[in-house]
């Protein structure tokens, strides 16, 4: 296991800092694993899977779905894009999935604690931005994304082989 986390974004009920508690109540043998309430993504970026082992991201919330999408397939868009947050979310209806992803990411990136709904304002390290983005594509790269309720993506995947990570939001 790493020392340092691969972490895009805060969110609200994070695990990163129970990550060494979680690998180690995982399975050995599995050969798929599922990480049913994705949220920031911090399971599915951080779990040491088998080799070979599919693993699953999924999130019914469109917004993060979203910007795990763009993370890992436009990550050179998502890190060009213009940072126009107020705008973009006033004309939420009128955003292309990049600005979306991109409003979401500096949000969350800026909220104290992870929930959206406190912010500060300090300076912002846009390279520490841009590594981050892409270290979680290159890590998503043979991540296969979801965007469904729980009981659709654990239905689909009920099988003896597959690890379910199932922590529901809060």
């Amino acid at each position: 296991m790493r020392d340092s986390l691969i972490k895009l974004m805060p969110w609200m009920g994070g695990k990163g800092q129970l990550m060494w508690a979680i690998q180690m109540l995982l399975p050995i043998h599995y050969k798929t694993l599922v990480d049913v309430f994705g949220g920031s993504g911090i399971i599915t970026l951080n779990t040491a899977v088998p080799k070979g082992c599919l693993q699953i991201y999924n999130d019914l919330n469109h917004d993060l779905y979203n910007l795990l999408f763009c993370v890992k397939h436009r990550p050179m868009d998502l890190t060009k894009e213009a940072e126009e947050v107020k705008r973009l979310l006033q004309s939420r209806a009128e955003l292309s999935d990049v600005r979306r992803a991109a409003a979401i990411y500096k949000l969350q990136r800026y909220s104290y604690n992870g929930n959206g709904d406190s912010y500060g304002v300090s300076s912002c390290d846009i390279q520490r931005f841009f590594r981050d983005i892409w270290e979680c594509s290159h890590r998503l790269k043979d991540v296969a994304l979801e965007n469904k309720d729980f009981e659709s993506i654990i239905t689909t995947h009920n099988d003896p082989q597959t690890t379910v990570y199932c922590d529901p939001p809060y």
